[in-house]
């Protein structure tokens, strides 16, 4: 998997003060960008194909992101519909 090293602070800038579900900043991440995710994608187990890979890119970022005590997290960020995120107090 390429890194996309814009990717992290495109992520921050979706960020917020207040929890958001990782699917919504994903989202938001990918129009900004001028990609798309199926939002299926964001409800289900991760597979194989082109866009879970780019999908799994950014569950990466957001995880690296967690690590790296830039963002709080609630939950599995693996599971973007079900989790969610907040700038870092």
């Amino acid at each position: 998997m390429q890194e996309d090293e814009g990717l992290p602070s495109d992520l921050l800038s979706n960020c917020a003060d207040h929890w958001q579900k990782v699917a919504m900043v994903i989202v938001r991440t990918t129009e900004k960008r001028g990609e798309t995710i199926r939002s299926s994608l964001l409800f289900g187990p991760l597979g194989t194909g082109d866009e879970d890979v780019r999908l799994e890119s950014y569950v990466a970022a957001i995880q690296s992101l967690i690590d790296n005590q830039r963002l709080d997290v609630q939950g599995d960020p693996a599971n973007p519909r079900f989790s969610e995120i907040r700038l870092r107090s």
